[in-house]
C-alpha cells in the first residue's frame, strides 16, 4: 500500500500537521491527495500520531476530512479516519461537516459521514452524564448537528435543545435555570459541585459573577487556557484586589503546572505579553511555565539549536528563543543556542526559561551574509558533544565556512552522525545588479525568495538530515509541536509514528472514564 515518496515528503506532512489554516480545511486536500496517491498507511498513522500529539485544531479535523473526498483512499482506512472525526467535540465536528461541503467528499464519504454523526449523537444520548456535559458547553453546536444531519432527537435532547424545558435525568441542566437566584455562597457551591464553565458562569450569571465568593469558585474550576485567555476580564473583575480570589488565583496557577503541552507554551507566550500590564501574574505564569515542562516526558540527550540572523530571516529569532526556550526544560542534557550569520553568537541555556532566554538574547538583531557552518564549528572549538542540531533557516548558506565542511569534522570528533533538522522558514534575499549593488525603486528594495543550499549540499554528503517546512505566522502551538518530531536517532520518528495503533468507531463512541462504563458501541 506503499508507493513511491519523494524524498522529504513524510516531513512535509508531519509539517502540515502543525499548520494553522485558520479555518480552512479544504486547504489540506493537496497533501492528502498526495499521500492517498503514495503512502496511505503512514497518512493514516500520522493523523493518529498528530492527535496523540494534540497538534493544530484544524489538522485534526481537516485531514481526516481530507481522506473522505479522495476516491482512492483504501477502504480498510477509512474508518481510522471517520474516527478520528468523531472524537472532536460538537463545535469542531460542526466545522468538519460545514467544510465538507465546499469540497467533493465521495460518495461514501457523505454516507459514512452522515452516519458517523447519527452514532455520534445516539452515542452520548445513550450515556446522560457525557450528553448533559456536551450539552453545556456546546449547546447551539450541538443542535446544529442534529438538524444538519437530520437527526431526530431523543425525547430529553429535544426538550432540553428545542422546547427549553429540563428532564430529571440532568441535574446539572435543571439547577443552572434557577442559578442567579442563590445567595453567593450556594452559587458558589454548584459552581465548584457542577464544575461549570466559564463561559456558562458568565451567561447565566452576569455581574455577579464578579461578587468574591463566586468569583473564587469560578477561579477553582477555569482551565489554564481560560486563565491565559480571559485574563483582561479577571483584571477587570478585581481578581487581584481581593484576598479571597488572589488565593484562588494562586491555587489555579498552581493547579495548571500539571497541564498538557498546548497550555504550557500558552502560558509561556502569555507572560511575556503580561510582563508591562500585569508583572505579578507574568511573574507566576513564569513559575507555571517552569513547573509545566519539568512534568514533561524528556528528549534525550544534547542538543544544538542554530538560529539564522542573516539579513533574509528578520522573523527567524524569536521562533529560535521559542524553541530553544521549548527544549531547554525538556532535554535531559544540555543546549547550546547559537545565533549566526558571519560569525556565532553562542549561549548556554541549558534549564533556562523562555522568559530567561528573551532576557539573555535581548540584543541579538540582523547580521550580515550567512554562514551556517560556523554552529558546528563553534560546537567544535568547545568539545560541546551534541547528539543532534537544529537549525531555523532558509538554508541559504552563501559564505564559508560551510555547513558540509565543518559537520563531517565535527562528527568525525564526535565519532558518530548526529541527526539535522532545519527548521525551514521562507527567506527573502534582496536583488543586486552586476556590481553588487542592490536594487530598489523609490526606497522599496527588491526582494527574491531564498534559494535553500543546505539541502542539496547534506543530500549530497549523506548526511542525516530532515527538514520541516515552517508557516511564517506559525504560533507557539505549531513550533511546539514541530519540536516533538526531535529523536536522535534518525529514523525513530517514523517507527513511533507507524506504530501508533489505528483508530475505530466504538473507540470514539465509548463514553470517558468519568462518565462511567455504560457499553454504547453499537449505536
Amino acid at each position: 500500500m506503499e508507493g513511491r515518496m519523494a524524498p522529504g515528503a513524510r516531513q512535509d506532512l508531519i509539517a502540515e500537521l502543525t499548520r494553522s489554516p485558520h479555518g480552512d480545511l479544504a486547504s489540506y486536500l493537496p497533501m492528502v491527495r498526495r499521500f492517498v496517491d503514495a503512502d496511505p498507511g503512514f497518512l493514516a498513522h500520522a493523523m493518529v500520531w498528530g492527535k496523540r500529539q494534540g497538534t493544530i485544531r484544524d489538522a485534526l479535523g481537516g485531514m481526516p476530512l481530507a481522506t473522505l473526498a479522495c476516491r482512492g483512499y483504501p477502504a480498510e482506512l477509512r474508518n481510522n479516519s471517520l474516527a478520528l472525526l468523531a472524537y472532536l467535540n460538537p463545535r469542531d465536528l460542526l466545522h468538519a461537516w460545514v467544510a465538507g461541503k465546499t469540497f467533493p467528499l465521495a460518495r461514501w464519504g457523505k454516507t459514512r459521514m452522515l452516519r458517523m454523526v447519527h452514532g455520534y449523537l445516539r452515542a452520548r444520548e445513550a450515556c446522560p452524564p457525557w450528553w448533559e456535559r456536551t450539552a453545556l458547553r456546546f449547546r447551539q453546536s450541538l443542535t446544529a448537528l442534529y438538524a444538519l444531519s437530520m437527526t431526530k432527537p431523543g425525547d430529553d435532547a429535544q426538550a432540553i435543545l428545542f422546547s427549553h424545558t429540563v428532564s430529571p435525568a440532568y441535574p446539572i441542566l435543571e439547577r443552572l435555570k434557577s442559578l442567579a437566584t442563590h445567595d453567593a455562597a450556594l452559587i458558589a457551591g454548584i459552581i465548584r459541585q457542577d464544575r461549570l464553565p466559564l463561559l456558562v458562569c458568565e451567561g447565566v450569571l452576569g455581574k455577579r459573577i464578579q461578587e468574591p465568593a463566586i468569583l473564587a469558585a469560578v477561579l477553582d474550576i477555569m482551565t489554564p487556557a481560560e486563565l491565559v485567555k480571559r485574563r483582561k476580564a479577571l483584571k477587570r473583575w478585581g481578581v487581584q484586589s481581593l484576598g479571597a480570589t488572589r488565593g484562588a488565583l494562586a491555587a489555579t496557577i498552581q493547579r495548571a503546572s500539571k497541564g498538557r503541552r498546548d497550555t504550557l507554551l500558552t502560558a509561556t507566550v502569555a507572560a511575556e505579553a503580561l510582563r508591562d500590564d500585569d508583572p505579578v501574574l507574568a511573574v507566576e505564569l513564569e513559575h507555571l511555565q517552569e513547573d509545566q515542562f519539568q512534568a514533561q516526558p524528556g528528549i534525550e540527550g544534547n542538543w544544538i539549536i542554530g538560529g539564522d540572523r542573516s539579513p533574509s530571516m528578520e522573523k527567524t529569532i524569536d521562533k529560535s528563543r521559542m524553541l530553544a526556550g521549548y527544549l531547554a526544560k525538556r532535554v535531559s542534557g544540555q543546549i547550546l543556542l547559537i545565533f549566526f550569520d558571519q560569525e556565532p553568537l553562542v549561549f548556554d541555556v541549558s534549564g533556562k526559561s523562555y522568559a530567561d532566554i528573551r532576557r539573555m538574547t535581548g540584543h541579538v538583531t540582523i547580521g550580515n551574509g550567512t554562514s551556517i557552518g560556523c554552529v558546528p564549528a563553534v560546537a567544535l572549538e568547545r568539545q560541546f558533544r551534541a547528539d543532534g542540531i537544529a537549525l531555523v533557516s532558509d538554508g541559504g548558506e552563501r559564505l564559508p565556512p560551510y555547513f558540509v565542511e565543518k559537520y563531517q569534522l565535527y562528527s568525525h570528533f564526535l565519532g558518530k552522525q548526529p541527526p539535522v533538522y532545519l527548521y525551514r522558514v521562507a527567506g527573502r534575499a534582496y536583488q543586486v545588479d552586476g556590481f553588487g549593488h542592490v536594487l530598489s525603486r523609490n526606497g522599496v528594495y527588491f526582494t527574491q525568495p531564498e534559494q535553500d543550499f543546505l539541502t542539496p549540499r547534506c543530500a549530497a554528503a549523506g548526511i542525516p538530515y530532515q527538514v520541516f517546512p515552517v508557516a511564517d505566522d506559525v504560533d507557539q502551538y505549531g513550533l511546539g509541536a514541530l519540536a516533538e518530531t526531535m529523536r536522535v536517532r534518525q529514523y525513530d520518528l517514523y517507527q513511533e509514528i507507524m506504530g501508533m495503533p489505528l483508530l475505530t468507531l466504538p473507540q470514539a463512541f465509548r463514553p470517558p472514564k468519568q462518565m462511567g462504563h455504560q457499553d454504547v458501541a453499537r449505536v
